[in-house]
């Protein structure tokens, strides 16, 4: 498959930022509000299938439905703690979008980028870097087949990776959005045990029936997550190794950073630009080659 349709130039750039911002965030807003509603129809139908199945009666008379009920209460827990465990790294995700300072990397600092010498998806340096964070590239810097979450009913796609946010899981994490798994804020430098990379297209992927929704009007899209552990002896699984070029790209990121092969500047966004407020945007890093 080629490559997707891109936004125009014009709206893809730092002085953009914080408008891809602002429509990302709400394209989170809109899959949080979805997942909220599936959630309450699935623990809907869980209590439906536990009072007939708790009281016994169908048990005694008909115990092969019985069973076959039974199957679909395992499933329907199976599914609401998969819906749970990805809305809680949907929030965890808006939280780091509204929180740290956007990077952009002009194409000019690909290369560099690229020559940094890493181990197969070594993140170390990148949370040396930053244990949370977001990166937008001018130019693509490769392509993965990403499948989208389920629930939000898109098949495979090959995609341009055109960002990509990133956030650290400290200890072991069980879905429970009253636990936040995030490594906390970049000053703590607390020592993570993975990252948890978000893959963001510009690839124009949506299904028509979406195309009125903030995701599809949002110029970056969330399309796929993987989690990479920084024990070198732990392993990508099976189905997210679509998406290791991107994590190692990120992670020759974090290499050359920490390796002053790029250098990081800031820039000023235009009055006209900027966001206010308690999620205000101002500025953004600037990658340099050295």
């Amino acid at each position: 498959m080629g490559r997707r349709n891109h936004t125009p130039k014009s709206v893809w750039g730092p002085s953009a930022i914080a408008q891809i911002r602002a429509e990302l965030d709400h394209a989170y807003q809109e899959i949080d509000a979805q997942w909220t509603r599936r959630i309450t129809r699935q623990r809907r139908v869980l209590g439906d299938l536990s009072s007939v199945l708790d009281s016994q009666i169908l048990m005694d008379i008909r115990p092969d439905m019985h069973d076959e009920l039974d199957g679909e209460r395992e499933e329907a827990v199976e599914d609401i703690i998969d819906l749970v465990a990805e809305q809680a790294y949907l929030r965890i995700a808006a939280r780091v979008l509204s929180r740290v300072t956007p990077t952009w990397v002009p194409a000019s600092a690909i290369p560099a980028t690229r020559a940094a010498t890493v181990e197969p998806c070594d993140a170390t340096d990148l949370v040396g870097f930053a244990n949370t964070g977001w990166v937008l590239f001018e130019e693509p810097v490769t392509q993965v087949d990403a499948l989208w979450d389920s629930h939000r009913l898109v098949l495979p796609s090959e995609v341009t990776v055109d960002s990509m946010l990133w956030w650290s899981i400290a200890g072991d994490h069980d879905g429970d959005d009253d636990e936040d798994p995030s490594a906390g804020d970049d000053d703590e430098r607390l020592l993570p045990d993975a990252v948890v990379v978000h893959i963001l297209t510009r690839s124009d992927v949506m299904p028509s029936f979406m195309k009125g929704s903030a995701q599809a009007k949002s110029i970056l899209k969330d399309v796929s997550t993987i989690v990479v552990p920084l024990d070198v002896d732990a392993e990508i699984p099976r189905e997210s190794q679509d998406l290791v070029p991107a994590a190692e790209f990120l992670a020759q990121f974090g290499t050359a950073v920490s390796t002053h092969a790029v250098h990081i500047g800031r820039r000023s966004l235009p009055p006209g630009k900027q966001r206010r407020g308690g999620d205000g945007l101002d500025s953004v890093a600037v990658i340099r080659a050295a």
